[in-house]
């Protein structure tokens, strides 16, 4: 298994919980660490696109063998998600020159979403489609500069949400399923739709994002459920 340059993050231990063993890398040469099955389900695509699906599955790997599992294909599900094994959930996230992979213990959590964007990334152009009329109404009162970085806040907040219960039936997807209120270096989701009927009164716990290495990095993860 290829693991140039692959190290335990303290950035997410700090944002998430020491309870969550996620692994990130800024090297994309992880290709030879792929196993047959998992290099078939990228076998048509750009050679970049290999890498950086590469680099998830070399931290996934790395993550889930601190905790005990073997090293085996992380094949996908039948949404396209990744297919973790039984008794944990993870999340893998990339985007240029930085890949992440999250895995938590399911009696400790019943779900968990990271999210990694270049600060700024997201647009004017792009605001109506990722924000509700109300988030689109605060940013209009902000400067540009700040309006860039808040916006991209949002929608890195909306898709960390959006994977820490994407394994859950009726699962929110929706750019406007959910609104956002930003506090300093945390994040409250408000739904805006009945939430999967899974998810049951536990709702969603307040996340966490930082701004660092010009990266927006957004975690959350959702409290196991009482027995």
């Amino acid at each position: 298994m290829s693991e140039i340059g692959v190290t335990r993050s303290r950035l997410w231990r700090e944002l998430l919980s020491d309870d969550v063993v996620t692994y990130e890398t800024e090297r994309f040469v992880h290709a030879p660490g792929l196993f047959p099955e998992e290099r078939a389900i990228v076998r048509d695509a750009v050679p970049s696109r290999v890498e950086e699906f590469a680099a998830g599955r070399v931290c996934a790997r790395l993550s889930l063998a601190d905790l005990g599992y073997p090293p085996a294909p992380l094949l996908r599900d039948q949404d396209r998600r990744p297919a973790w094994p039984p008794a944990c959930h993870g999340s893998i996230t990339h985007t240029e020159g930085y890949c992440a992979a999250a895995v938590v213990p399911d009696a400790l959590s019943a779900g968990i979403g990271i999210d990694v964007e270049a600060a700024g990334r997201v647009t004017e152009a792009l605001e109506a489609r990722i924000c509700t009329p109300v988030e689109v109404g605060r940013l209009q009162r902000m400067n540009e500069a700040r309006r860039r970085m808040t916006a991209t806040v949002i929608f890195s907040a909306k898709e960390a949400v959006f994977k820490c219960q994407s394994h859950l039936p009726d699962a929110l997807r929706g750019f406007h399923d959910v609104e956002i209120d930003l506090d300093e270096g945390a994040f409250r989701v408000l739904l805006l739709r009945d939430p999967p009927a899974a998810l049951g009164a536990l709702g969603f716990p307040q996340g966490r994002y930082r701004f660092e290495r010009g990266l927006i990095f957004s975690g959350i993860i959702l409290p196991a459920p009482e027995t």
